[in-house]
């Protein structure tokens, strides 16, 4: 999953999944660590840091990376072209629950199983992914794209 920001002059800064983004109030004191700092005219502004496999990438034209050429040409599962809602007649309401299902169930699998028991997560934060999901998954519908779905999951 990317994220990027078109800027001026055919510059673009490139998100990737990993980097965590903090908001701060106009004037906050600004943080000793991070990647990126953007600050805007209001005095308020939002810190980048990079994860263990998280990326931030400034460049002009395209970024010549496969991960993000291919998230770019990839399709939503909620998509109309992808069939499932259109072509297996499901109805769109019950593709985003049980989509939203399967996001909570694979975190269980990865942490139970996966993770050998290093961070079992609780029904709350499993009822929490699932909310997440299902209102991702509702935006995707009624908007027709992933941007407000992933502007949620980077918030």
């Amino acid at each position: 999953m990317f994220v990027d920001m078109h800027c001026d002059e055919d510059v673009c800064i490139t998100i990737g999944n990993g980097t965590n983004m903090s908001y701060y109030a106009p004037f906050k004191e600004h943080p000793e660590k991070h990647q990126l700092l953007l600050e805007f005219d209001d005095g308020s502004f939002v810190v980048y840091t990079v994860a263990m496999y998280g990326g931030i990438w400034a460049f002009k034209g395209v970024l010549d990376n496969s991960y993000h050429l291919g998230s770019l040409n990839k399709i939503s599962p909620l998509d109309d072209s992808f069939g499932l809602v259109d072509k297996m007649k499901i109805r769109p309401l019950f593709a985003s629950v049980a989509l939203a299902l399967f996001f909570a169930l694979i975190h269980f699998v990865f942490y139970k199983w996966i993770f050998l028991d290093r961070g079992i997560i609780g029904m709350l934060t499993h009822t929490s992914l699932f909310m997440v999901g299902f209102v991702r998954n509702s935006l995707i519908l009624m908007t027709g794209h992933t941007g407000y779905s992933w502007a949620l999951h980077l918030g």
